[in-house]
């Protein structure tokens, strides 16, 4: 499937489906909500929900990150050479990215915004509320990968 989490048509009937990554991060609580509600209901019973998330203390930590900068061929913000310079802060539970991007080639400037949002452990269980069974796991590979991500495995 290709389109917006939030909007797409999932389907149903599904043995299983995940969002790695620390994709849900990037959703307020309402949106991850309602993301979570709309992968409910495309799971069939027994079927699971895999989540790879963020741990609150890590994105609390990466919204007090120092400033820092690369330059890039071409990539996520640009099709030409750019610099982006990139500023963090932590705001109510969620970290917040301001990338200033500076396309080399035509000297276009651009401002964009990003963010993720830090939930408990106790957070995250409320958000899978409506599953039978939920596991936490400190990895995909069941070993700890440093504590930058970790699985939940919500069984319905």
């Amino acid at each position: 499937m290709l389109g917006d989490v939030r909007t797409l048509d999932y389907g149903s009937d599904y043995d299983f489906a995940a969002m790695i990554f620390g994709e849900l991060n990037a959703f307020a609580p309402d949106e991850a909500e309602h993301i979570i509600a709309k992968a409910h209901a495309a799971i069939k019973p027994g079927g699971q929900l895999l989540l790879e998330v963020h741990p609150y203390a890590v994105v609390h930590r990466l919204g007090q990150g120092a400033p820092s900068w690369y330059t890039a061929e071409q990539g996520l913000f640009a099709d030409e050479p750019y610099l982006c310079l990139t500023e963090a802060s932590f705001e109510q539970d969620h970290a917040v990215f301001q990338h200033y991007v500076y396309a080399a080639e035509s000297g276009a400037q651009s401002l964009y915004t990003s963010m993720l949002q830090a939930y408990t452990d106790d957070e995250y269980r409320h958000l899978l509320c409506a599953f039978s069974r939920i596991m936490f796991y400190p990895s995909l590979t069941g070993d700890a990968d440093g504590g930058n991500l970790f699985v939940i495995v919500a069984e319905k």
